[in-house]
């Protein structure tokens, strides 16, 4: 296969390989599905409703859209999605034609924006259906890639993931390359297809020279022989006036977006491009002149080879498509090896598509604290000591901190020191009078009782004998004195015995022992106010804050924040389930997480709730399954972000790879029927 001779002469294209073999390949492969191309309008009518039913989310998705890819990132995607499959449709409708397609390279544009491109050696002997699809080609490939692109956003943006947003970039770079392809101002298949559906090949100069005439005045017997000349005169006015709004927009967004982000060294780089640009197209436009003997020489070569009788020498043409199909169906052997290869495996194909899959629900997943503490000072003060600087592990009760505590402990010095005197009172008023007193008075009082028995009696006794004139009335009158010395003997002793309870006052005491209740009550306060000096961990857990040191000789209010704590030994795993997939979330559920941090592991937890509210995300309404996960050897910190898989039931591999469709026929279009 030889190469276009006119390759050579393109400083702007770089050969690669020749896709011919390939072509063919794909040719015989997907001939029988090129009835398909009619349902190119209805995709692209089909994208269009889901753009106007859903331009809110659309908006939304293409800013994200901008910010994924940036400027670079997009023309790469281009190249390789829209450009390359745009190309690679051409070639084969070349082939399929009996066109040669030496040279698959890239190009390019401006001198700067590299594309694909798949060279298509026209010959003589080509119809006008062959010309009239090439220039199709394009046009009807991004319109079946930009209603595929919005019915992959569509099925895909419920869920959350990138295809989403590759489906709204992919939608964009087909509806943007779509409106220049298929531009009749722009010199490109548009153009082509006009010129070739009204026959005119040359209809860009024709036009140009009509608007030219529309200015000059020609002779009548020119005029009178130029048919539509004004309607080639206004295609040719409004080409121009295209042309040159395209060049002023492009120059403008470029000059103006140069000169944002790098001030004047923007304005440089735009002079510099300026510059490049026009000097690349002086550049092409005289290797083209260069070429044109050549390319005059190939083409009267092509002319020649095509004839009855001539051996193809200066270029070996393909075979057409006819005598293709001749060749196959005489090599029967062949014919039927390649259809038992394609009834395999369309077997294996719907073999597979029956076999059992796990389907997994899955979301965006955010590493949580199973449990989280602060470390607050529940008392003013100044930071006195600090004993460990964060990121320790620590048992609850530790002792982290220390605040300054003299207020404090003067307060239960003193208040202690208060109860102690108060009881020192209580037992003096207690022991007040002594037992022993106590004792002796009672035996007194006991005593002058028996002695005041005995001259009682005494007294009694001489009475009666004095009755009977035994003794003397002066023996009388001593005894009696006598009994009247002891009675007023045992009133002293009573007396004294009750002066001496009389002494211990219990409402005294029941006083002191409520003063001693209420001094207890505010050493509890100082003792707690003492406590509260010293910041201890909450949890076990790890302290989160850093640099602690730091804080020392700080002063704190009562409330204020010293340091946070964590349990580390197990994580809270929260996932934003997309709420289409909710329904195969079960608690108890087996969790797959991988985080951004150890692309490399997998950590396995189980579902321990699901979210009884939905919330709102970028892409859609999501709900919260909320795992634990072990976190022994610490790997998992608090913030980190991953995407994890929850497991759900099983069902054909059919029926899980078309469960977005499914949903998108069943609720998206159901909602546009009437």
């Amino acid at each position: 296969q030889a190469r276009d001779p006119s390759d050579s002469q393109q400083p702007n294209r770089w050969h690669l390989f020749c896709p011919e073999r390939l072509l063919d390949q794909l040719c015989r492969w997907f001939c029988p599905l090129r009835v398909l191309v009619w349902t190119a309008p209805l995709l692209f009518f089909f994208g269009v409703l889901g753009v106007i039913f859903n331009f809110h989310f659309v908006d939304q998705d293409f800013t994200q859209a901008i910010t994924t890819f940036g400027v670079i990132g997009r023309l790469v995607f281009a190249a390789f999605s829209v450009n390359l499959i745009s190309q690679m449709l051409r070639g084969l409708v070349a082939r399929y034609y009996g066109l040669q397609g030496p040279s698959f390279g890239f190009v390019l544009i401006f001198g700067l924006v590299p594309r694909f491109s798949v060279q298509v050696i026209p010959t003589r002997n080509m119809t006008r259906a062959a010309r009239l699809w090439l220039a199709a080609t394009s046009t009807l490939g991004r319109m079946v890639l930009f209603g595929l692109s919005i019915l992959l956003w569509l099925s895909t943006r419920a869920s959350g993931s990138f295809l989403s947003i590759v489906g709204v970039e992919l939608a964009f770079i087909s509806l943007v390359g779509l409106l220049f392809v298929s531009n009749p101002l722009w010199r490109g298949d548009g153009y082509n297809f006009i010129s070739i559906w009204f026959g005119i090949p040359n209809l860009r100069e024709r036009s140009n020279d009509s608007f030219r005439a529309l200015l000059v005045r020609r002779p009548k017997a020119v005029r009178r022989h130029a048919r539509h000349s004004f309607w080639f005169g206004l295609y040719g006015l409004l080409s121009m006036l295209f042309l040159v709004f395209f060049i002023g927009f492009i120059t403008i967004g470029i000059a103006t977006r140069l000169e944002q982000q790098y001030q004047g060294a923007g304005v440089a780089l735009f002079l510099f491009l300026a510059v490049y640009v026009l000097w690349n197209h002086r550049r092409q436009k005289r290797a083209r002149e260069r070429a044109k003997p050549l390319v005059s020489a190939t083409t009267e070569a092509v002319r020649t080879s095509d004839k009855p009788g001539n051996t193809r020498t200066a270029i070996q043409l393909p075979r057409t498509h006819e005598r293709l199909r001749a060749d196959v169906s005489d090599a029967k052997p062949v014919r039927w090896r390649k259809r038992i290869l394609q009834v395999v495996v369309i077997l294996a194909v719907v073999g597979i598509g029956m076999l059992p899959y796990r389907y997994d629900a899955g979301g965006e997943a955010t590493i949580l604290p199973i449990s989280k503490r602060e470390i607050n000072a529940e008392t003013e003060g100044l930071v006195e000591e600090v004993y460990f600087d964060g990121g320790e592990s620590l048992k609850k009760g530790t002792i982290v901190a220390k605040l300054a505590d003299h207020r404090q402990r003067k307060d239960v010095s003193a208040t202690e020191a208060a109860i102690s005197a108060k009881r020192e009172e209580a037992q003096v008023l207690r022991t007040t009078p002594s037992v022993d007193a106590l004792k002796l008075a009672e035996e007194q009082l006991a005593t002058a009782r028996l002695q005041l028995k005995y001259s009682a009696d005494e007294a009694q006794r001489m009475q009666q004998l004095y009755t009977k004139s035994t003794v003397s009335l002066k023996v009388y009158e001593d005894a009696k004195e006598a009994m009247d010395i002891d009675r007023q003997t045992v009133a002293e002793r009573e007396a004294s015995l009750a002066s001496l309870k009389s002494q211990v006052n219990p409402s005294q005491i029941e006083a002191i022992e409520s003063e001693i209740v209420g001094l207890n009550d505010e050493l509890v306060f100082y003792k707690e106010q003492l406590r509260r000096t010293e910041l201890r961990m909450p949890i076990d857990g790890r302290i989160t804050t850093l640099n602690l040191g730091n804080l020392r000789n700080n002063y704190l209010d009562e409330g204020d924040l010293f340091a946070e704590v964590e349990d580390a030994t197990r994580v809270r795993v929260e996932i934003s389930v997309p709420e289409a997939e909710i329904h195969h979330v079960a608690v108890g559920a087996p969790v797959h997480l991988k985080v951004q941090a150890y692309a490399d592991r997998v950590f396995v937890g189980r579902v321990t709730e699901i979210g009884l509210v939905a919330a709102e995300a970028s892409y859609g309404q999501v709900v919260t399954v909320a795992s634990v996960i072990d976190n022994s050897d610490a790997y998992l910190t608090s913030g980190m972000t991953g995407f994890a898989k929850v497991e759900g039931s099983s069902m054909p591999v059919f029926v899980a790879f078309t469960q977005a469709l499914s949903r998108f026929l069943r609720i998206e279009l159901w909602s546009w029927i009437p």
